[in-house]
């Protein structure tokens, strides 16, 4: 039981700081409007996934996202002073798609959406 308050604690801290770093610290002109909403760190800590969203075009999550891949080495380098940790894990950016998903099935709720329709998801 301790072991997974111990990991909820680095992923709330690698959340923190990696949120810190794509405020104040990125500058490309390609990254949109992003929040960083969770962290899941592998428990041997080689491996985190943040999941972000984008206020922007489904194009421009896409290359929001890329942006911050691209830059995961830079934004690792930046968080290391701050965990305290022997492992700092890679970083991995994926998009959130919750806040896509809960307005698909709110619409078929309403009946707004045809259910037999196909509506880009697999």
């Amino acid at each position: 039981m301790a072991r997974w308050k111990r990991m909820d604690r680095v992923n709330q801290l690698i959340l923190e700081e990696v949120a810190k770093v794509v405020q104040g610290d990125i500058q490309d002109p390609k990254l949109g409007f992003v929040t960083v909403l969770s962290v899941q760190t592998s428990p041997d800590l080689i491996n985190a996934t943040v999941s972000i969203t984008a206020l922007a075009t489904s194009e421009g999550q896409q290359e929001s996202v890329a942006v911050l891949n691209r830059a995961a080495g830079f934004i690792r380098n930046l968080i290391r002073p701050h965990l305290h940790l022997k492992k700092i894990p890679s970083l991995e950016f994926v998009l959130d798609d919750t806040q896509k998903n809960a307005e698909r099935i709110s619409g078929l709720l309403d009946g707004n959406i045809d259910p037999d329709k196909n509506e880009g998801n697999e």
